[in-house]
């Protein structure tokens, strides 16, 4: 009989950066441990027909999921595509896992997260001791109007099997190979209105295209899907928002936003009209 793979501890909870939401808040739960999505591809005739229609290119990956490499796909997402439909990204069902990974500091050798890593200094903005970190995170809003976040600050994790079918994993403040993950449960993707997937910097550095950080998606079918996050945007960049999965139609579409803003949360929020109600939140606040 096969081995049962031990579970993962989570981290002891931390004090939580950034801003938290006073109004229509995610409701939170227990997490069930790592979720990990299929390994079922698309046809390769597909995947071809696909890379050209919406102008991918392929880049080589590992998978952190596991540790190891992996020989799996993985395609560059660009703004330049508009929206894809999220049953040609094998996206529509299951679980989407987010990934949010970045290297810190460097000189600009190499692609991706085999840059070469470099002390901070303060030529590069970057302030001197504490490794960058930075927090994945998302808005959400279903169809009935309820709106809410989820996020590290204030502790609003979420939840997988209920309200609002989003978890993030945890609050990686290092860097770590395996970054911080949210898991969108698509099988319940009937309550969904949109999401907006957002990056935010919460130290170690004053600019977050200057840190090497790099959203994967994973579907539960076809290849993942690749996001640099070092475009151009204010001259200190403090937040992302990254990408925009909502209601196109009869089904939902994914589309590559890479928006960078000064501040934080509540610049999101103003920019996308979400209309939540942010406050100063414990640990390191941003307004």
């Amino acid at each position: 009989m096969p081995r049962e793979k031990p579970g993962r501890r989570a981290p002891a909870d931390k004090p939580p950066p950034h801003q938290h939401c006073d109004g229509e808040p995610g409701l939170s739960g227990r997490g069930r441990g790592i979720l990990k999505p299929g390994r079922a591809r698309h046809p390769p005739e597909q995947q071809e027909s696909d890379h050209r229609r919406w102008g991918w290119g392929r880049v080589s990956g590992i998978d952190w999921n596991t540790g190891g490499q992996a020989p799996f796909d993985r395609v560059r997402l660009s703004a330049a595509a508009g929206e894809i439909p999220m049953s040609r990204l094998g996206a529509a069902s299951g679980t989407l896992r987010v990934n949010l990974r970045w290297s810190g500091p460097e000189d600009g050798g190499g692609r991706g997260p085999f840059r070469r890593r470099i002390e901070p200094t303060a030529a590069l903005g970057v302030a001197a001791g504490p490794k960058v970190d930075l927090d994945l995170g998302c808005l959400y809003q279903f169809t009935d109007g309820q709106r809410g976040v989820v996020q590290a600050a204030g502790q609003r994790n979420g939840d997988f099997a209920r309200p609002p079918y989003i978890r993030l994993d945890r609050d990686d403040r290092t860097g770590s190979s395996t970054g911080e993950n949210l898991f969108v449960n698509m099988d319940h993707s009937g309550h969904f209105q949109r999401v907006l997937i957002f990056v935010l910097l919460a130290g170690g550095s004053d600019d977050l295209t200057k840190v090497g950080a790099a959203l994967t998606l994973y579907p539960t079918n076809g290849p993942a899907l690749g996001l640099r996050l070092d475009g151009q945007g204010p001259a200190k960049a403090k937040s992302c928002a990254a990408v925009l999965i909502q209601r196109s139609g009869a089904e939902f579409a994914l589309r590559t936003e890479t928006k960078y803003f000064g501040g934080y949360q509540s610049d999101i929020d103003a920019a996308y009209s979400w209309g939540l109600h942010w406050a100063p939140g414990p640990g390191k606040v941003r307004i």
